[in-house]
């Protein structure tokens, strides 16, 4: 969903999607990187502040194969 909020309602694949989808989504292309170790396993989410139309900032998230409310925020070095 486009509002979505911590992996709610996420879908894996395009096939599992439901024809009758009424509002707007957001489609993402997984790439298949190595875990990072922290107490244990987590996959690396790097997402973007944007602020009016402007890119404001990125941060990492580290958590499941889809983020939920246990995903813990990282320092991003560019």
């Amino acid at each position: 969903p486009y509002l979505g909020r911590e992996g709610q309602d996420i879908r894996m694949n395009y096939e599992e999607h439901d024809e009758n989808i009424n509002e707007e989504i957001i489609f993402q292309d997984r790439v298949n990187i190595r875990p990072l170790r922290m107490e244990s396993f987590k996959f690396p989410i790097i997402g973007a502040y944007i602020t009016g139309s402007e890119l404001a900032g990125i941060y990492t998230r580290m958590g499941d194969i889809v983020t939920d409310k246990n995903a813990v925020y990282i320092s991003t070095y560019i």
